[in-house]
This record gives structure tokens, C-alpha cells and sequence, in this order.
């Protein structure tokens, strides 16, 4: 694979995720390096809510160059498995809803909603990080504890997604309608703003 540069600085190129993220490294320390090159309206679009999210207090993996003429990105190198990842092996903790919610909560104090898909976070170093960079208007039927708060605790909604995109699940860990719907509303009242 070939070196990638952002901003004049060279970058060994270790991994290829995908057809546009590298891991990358420069002096032994390791960097996600993304090529925009083939989409400018994403990179423009990255570099807008890279930004904006930053400001809100939601935690985004550190953004250390945007190279504009190159439509290049280097960023923190966050390697940890997803909430998915870890919804898909055991229930999860406290620690992630009240992340969650107060993560709702600012995006909605900011006015706009979130891709809530629990393969869109990471925790690291018990901070939960989004991934995905990307948000739209806030719509109330569509928030949080609307609609998204079902894909973090192992539902019906949970196990049918991993069924169609191929994931393992465990039926047996499926509670009945009402005790899923006491559970969801209990960590509502507990960690709701």
C-alpha cells in the first residue's frame, strides 16, 4: 500500500479498512486516515459536522489535520469494538445509558438527531465516542427514547436487526414485551434530561 499524506505529513500505511479509511502511522503512533478524494460533498460535509459536533460536548475521535486540497482527513485511531459489538456478547451497563442519554439530550439542545445505531459508538476508556460524523434536524418522533433506545437493550427490534444483517444473537436472552418495556422505561426516568 501506498504512503498517504495530509497537510505535507507522510503517513505509512499499515491496514485498509475500506475502500477509503487507512490506518496510517507516523512516528510510531497510529492515525485513521480517510480519502475523500472521490467525494468532495462528503468531505465538505465531514469537515462541517466534525466541527459542530466538537462544540457540543459530544466526544468524536480527535480530528488532527484536514487537508482541503488533498480532501484528506487524519484522526484519532480509536480501536475498540462497537456498542454493538458488546450488545451482541452481554447486557450493558449504567455507564453507557447515562453516555447516551446525556449524548441525546445535547443533540437535541443543539437541534439535531443523531445516527443512534449502536455500531456508530465506541467506548474507550470508559468515554463513549460517536463514529459516524453525521446528524440531521432534530425530530421528536424520531429521538432517542422514541424510537433508537431499542437497539441498546437486547429487544425484538435488537434481534430482528441482527438477524438481517447476519450477526449472531441469542433468543434466549430475549425478556417478554413487558419486562423489555419496564426495563426501557426505567432507564428513561434514571437517566433522561
Amino acid at each position: 500500500m501506498d504512503d498517504k499524506v495530509c497537510k505535507r505529513k507522510t503517513f505509512t500505511c499499515i491496514e485498509q479498512l475500506n475502500e477509503k479509511e487507512y490506518v496510517v502511522e507516523r512516528k510510531k503512533k497510529q492515525y485513521l486516515y480517510i480519502d475523500f478524494s472521490s467525494n468532495i460533498e462528503e468531505f465538505d460535509f465531514f469537515s462541517f459536522t466534525s466541527k459542530r459536533l466538537k462544540n457540543t460536548g459530544i466526544k468524536i475521535p480527535k480530528v488532527y489535520w484536514i487537508d482541503k486540497k488533498n480532501k484528506s482527513v487524519v484522526m484519532q485511531y480509536i480501536k475498540e469494538e462497537t456498542v454493538l459489538d458488546t450488545l451482541i456478547k452481554q447486557d450493558l451497563t449504567d455507564e453507557y445509558y447515562e453516555q447516551i442519554f446525556y449524548i441525546a439530550w445535547a443533540s437535541r439542545m443543539e437541534g439535531f438527531l443523531l445516527d443512534f445505531n449502536p455500531k456508530n459508538f465506541v467506548m474507550h476508556d470508559s468515554v463513549l465516542y460517536y463514529m459516524a460524523f453525521k446528524f440531521e434536524a432534530y425530530d421528536k418522533n424520531r429521538a432517542f427514547q422514541q424510537k433508537d433506545i431499542y437497539y441498546w437493550v437486547y429487544t425484538k427490534q435488537l434481534v430482528e436487526y441482527l438477524k438481517q444483517n447476519n450477526l449472531p444473537y441469542d433468543e434466549k436472552r430475549l425478556k417478554d414485551e413487558y419486562s423489555t418495556n419496564k426495563e426501557i422505561a426505567l432507564k428513561i426516568v434514571k437517566f433522561y434530561r
